[in-house]
């Protein structure tokens, strides 16, 4: 065989890694001899490269860069996906795309580069909206058994496409909760709109065992509900709307309304198989109510930003916030005076002359007392190129993130700190 795809990325994986195929051709010593690639979305424009052997002799194609430009990254159609009060999952469909890259042969033949007809290879792949580090190694894969690269839901720790891990945040005392590693706790008010986002999908994520999400509301007298089951959808990507105001607008009788229950303790989420056998961590939104985790001097802003696990991740900003303007304003000198009679102007006549300024508004917010584990996950929202506040009717507003420096705290000296983060709204103010 002429092509041979000798490494190539998983079937089914993250964006935000290298995605190199290192190929080989039994005639890569033709004269002028190409490789040529071409990258075929199932929507949009195709891609062609043309490329050299390098001194291994063997050719080195890097899919990342081409892919990651192509997804859509900014999801902006989904602005309003956090307040869907189906009780179904849904499937993000601008979060994930199937590419085909496919490798011919070209030399020169009679001094024109031509196409050897008689050798093609291809591979399929699909990419999610997702990012590994450096630190994590060459091409993790996806569907293994690791907490920290997987994907996929398969015992009683593994967490879905969320940032938040076990030790990001500890419950409080009151609670009367420990923390393990099979627990991932994250404070909510009953206002709050927002969804879980994980993957049922078997065909690529072969040990994914999930068909089922979970969901119970234990009470001011900590007695739990009847718990409700919902089946998946067997998606590449899809949604929980699981937080308390999607339970409170949902019609689903068999799914318990947390405003059904003065005082609501917290809620628990969790995936399970077919056997009804749990397949990852409990979720517990608790209400922060409860637990002096609210400041009636100020307004709540949530924000919603997407983190490197692809799903969306949520915070409460509950301290003083401020918005700012910055105007920016061309001006230009004119002429005065009516020259088209006798040269005369009135003494009212403006010289110096406004044209339309550009309003860009900025906001900047203070979140509660925050741990240190915290520190960690909202990097994800600092780096984060999808940003939004969810505004409380459950309608959003994109922002960017206008700091270009955080710093994450790590004393041990079991005090609290506030985190301060300035926002640009990203459609200016208009005048």
């Amino acid at each position: 065989m002429a092509i041979t795809i000798e490494e190539k990325p998983y079937d089914f994986t993250p964006v935000g890694q290298k995605l190199i195929y290192r190929v080989s051709s039994t005639n890569h010593d033709e004269e002028g001899f190409r490789l040529r690639v071409e990258v075929v979305p199932s929507v949009g424009d195709n891609y062609t490269f043309f490329l050299q052997k390098n001194p291994s002799e063997v050719f080195i194609f890097d899919l990342a860069p081409i892919v990651g430009s192509m997804l859509d990254q900014e999801r902006d159609v989904y602005g309003d996906v956090h307040s869907t009060s189906q009780m179904d999952t849904f499937e993000d469909a601008v979060a994930h795309a199937p590419y085909t890259v496919t490798f011919d042969e070209f030399w020169i033949v009679s001094g024109v580069l031509t196409l050897n007809d008689g050798e093609t290879q291809s591979h399929d792949i699909r990419v999610f909206n997702a990012y590994y580090q450096h630190s994590d190694g060459y091409k993790p894969d996806p569907d293994a058994n690791n907490n920290t690269a997987s994907f996929s839901l398969r015992s009683t720790t593994a967490r879905a496409w969320s940032d938040r891990a076990w030790n990001t945040h500890y419950p409080p005392t009151g609670l009367n909760l420990s923390a393990g590693t099979d627990k991932i706790f994250i404070p909510v008010k009953e206002a709050d709109y927002g969804v879980l986002y994980f993957s049922s999908d078997s065909a690529y994520l072969t040990n994914n065992d999930v068909t089922a999400y979970n969901v119970r509301v234990f009470t001011s007298g900590n007695v739990f509900t009847s718990t409700a089951t919902i089946n998946t959808g067997g998606l590449y990507v899809e949604g929980a709307p699981v937080y308390p105001a999607n339970l409170n607008a949902q019609t689903n009788v068999a799914l318990p309304k947390p405003e059904d229950y003065p005082n609501w303790k917290y809620i628990q989420v969790w995936f399970s198989n077919a056997s009804n056998v749990r397949k990852s961590a409990f979720y517990v939104l608790y209400n922060t109510a409860l637990y002096g985790q609210s400041d009636c001097r100020h307004d709540r802003i949530r924000l919603a930003w997407v983190g490197s696990r692809c799903g969306w991740e949520y915070m409460n900003f509950i301290k003083k916030s401020e918005e700012s303007n910055e105007i920016e304003r061309k001006r230009y000198t004119k002429l005065v005076g009516d020259f088209a009679g006798l040269g005369l102007f009135n003494k009212n006549d403006r010289g110096l002359t406004e044209r339309t300024p550009i309003v860009q508004r900025f906001i900047t917010l203070n979140s509660d007392w925050i741990q240190e584990g915290e520190f960690v996950f909202l990097r994800g929202l600092f780096v984060s190129r999808q940003v939004f506040i969810i505004n409380d009717d459950g309608t959003s507003t994109p922002v960017v993130v206008a700091d270009n420096s955080f710093v994450e705290k790590r004393d041990r000296n079991g005090k609290l700190v506030n985190v301060t983060i300035k926002l640009q709204y990203a459609n200016n103010y208009w005048t």
